[in-house]
């Protein structure tokens, strides 16, 4: 969110960036009103509840997410080849300051399945090297980051959450994803959310429910394990 709001309305501060934030929506669950809702609170800690700067604030920052949803991985490649082109012809004089793929994986079970198909196919030539489905997304990442510079995000959903222990061993989380024909893009950090509980009541009229969520954040090349939490409600997502 501080990505795509303004670095103040008036004399107002809203501690934005004033940039623009592209997400690569693969798992197509991005939900553009749960959003607004969560930019509106945000919104709302540095303006007056009345005030017509809120709404402002909030345009702004939406015309600077643009939200792409492609259905393959061919599609996401394709997407990440050509954002330099609608960058230049689209948003010439706006900095881009985050790229985020949710998630890097969406396709690489179906891409395996389509490749393993091919192999049975062919099965009577000379064996091949297997290729990594997410090779060409790493190869088209890594051309945009030189390019562009933008701070990239990339999520992977896990339904084993490691143990600690595990998390020392290994710190990349596309490393069970990789082989040795693929070039992960290098990471400044991880960081592995879980839900650790979900509390919910009413109060009045109006239902509460309040998901909590721990963290880890971990950097490569270390063995050191920062943990921190992270609250979402129905209107807000802080650290508490």
């Amino acid at each position: 969110m501080n990505c795509i709001l303004p670095p103040s309305i008036g004399p107002t501060k809203l501690q934005g960036w004033g940039k623009l934030a592209v997400l690569l929506d693969t798992d197509h669950k991005f939900d553009v009103q749960r959003f607004s809702q969560l930019l509106r609170s945000r919104v709302k800690r540095f303006l007056p509840l009345n005030s017509s700067d809120v709404e402002v604030a909030i345009t702004m920052a939406l015309d600077l997410l643009h939200v792409f949803q492609p259905t393959s991985s061919h599609q996401l490649i394709a997407t990440i080849q050509h954002l330099p082109m609608y960058l230049a012809t689209n948003l010439p004089d706006v900095e881009l300051g985050i790229l985020a793929v949710d998630s890097i994986t969406a396709f690489y079970w179906s891409d395996r399945f389509i490749l393993e198909q091919a192999r049975l196919v062919n099965r009577d030539s000379a064996p091949a090297r297997p290729k990594n489905p997410l090779n060409p997304v790493s190869v088209a990442l890594q051309s945009f980051a030189r390019s562009h510079g933008p701070l990239i995000l990339l999520s992977v959903w896990d339904l084993n959450l490691p143990s600690k222990a595990q998390v020392q061993r290994h710190l990349d989380p596309l490393a069970k994803y990789a082989d040795t024909s693929m070039e992960i893009l290098p990471a400044s950090c991880h960081i592995t959310l879980a839900a650790s509980s979900a509390i919910t009541g009413t109060k009045d009229v109006s239902f509460t429910n309040t998901t909590h969520l721990s963290g880890i954040v971990r950097t490569p090349g270390s063995s050191q394990i920062t943990e921190f939490s992270l609250c979402t409600t129905e209107d807000d997502l802080f650290v508490p």
